[in-house]
């Protein structure tokens, strides 16, 4: 689900969202990489993105399966940083965290940047425990994520960020032991909520 503008309509400013839930198949075709996903759909490569952006309501269910089979996947060199040491480590935590990385001297992440650094991580951690590019912790809390990247916010828990990205490191690194092992291999192939 991500927010792509906002439309207006008489006085009123209303998001214009787009949830689009496609079939496993497509999800292992992007490697569960969600960035990639919708950079793909974003793109102009997509022939539907048009039809997407101004006449969604247009839409059937072929048209969508159509266009979810025709999404371009493009060659992605993985890049490991904050952003992705932060989607891995949220994985074992109870509470969200609303993260703005423009404070921790990094950039915004943009959907390029993103696609990326999930790339860096296995299949299991690439979803992390839900996160979003954008919002704030009330938009976790009634979506059920545990990371939101907001560019507003004014203050953050630095001590938490630390330990979060720690946790990331050790968990990738035993990822990385257990990808080895040929019997545990299927697991990490998968995102973890699989």
């Amino acid at each position: 689900m991500f927010l792509k503008r906002e439309q207006i309509v008489e006085s009123r400013i209303y998001p214009f969202t787009i949830l689009f839930d496609p079939d496993k198949e497509i999800w292992k075709k992007f490697g569960w990489n969600a960035a990639h996903l919708a950079f793909s759909l974003l793109n102009q490569d997509n022939n539907f993105l048009q039809q997407l952006l101004e006449k969604p309501e247009s839409f059937r269910p072929e048209s969508l399966e159509e266009m979810a089979r025709n999404l371009s996947h493009y060659q992605i060199t993985p890049k490991r940083g904050l952003i992705s040491d932060l989607i891995a480590g949220t994985v074992f935590e109870n509470e969200p965290i609303t993260v703005n990385p423009l404070l921790l001297d990094h950039t915004f992440p943009q959907i390029n940047e993103l696609v990326a650094q999930l790339e860096s991580l296995p299949p299991f951690l690439r979803t992390g425990d839900g996160w979003l590019l954008g919002g704030s912790s009330e938009y976790a809390k009634g979506l059920g994520v545990k990371l939101v990247f907001d560019s507003n916010l004014q203050r953050q828990d630095t001590h938490r960020i630390k330990k979060i990205c720690s946790k990331a490191e050790v968990s990738i690194g035993n990822l990385q032991s257990v990808r080895q092992n040929k019997i545990l291999t299927g697991f990490t192939e998968l995102p973890i909520w699989r």
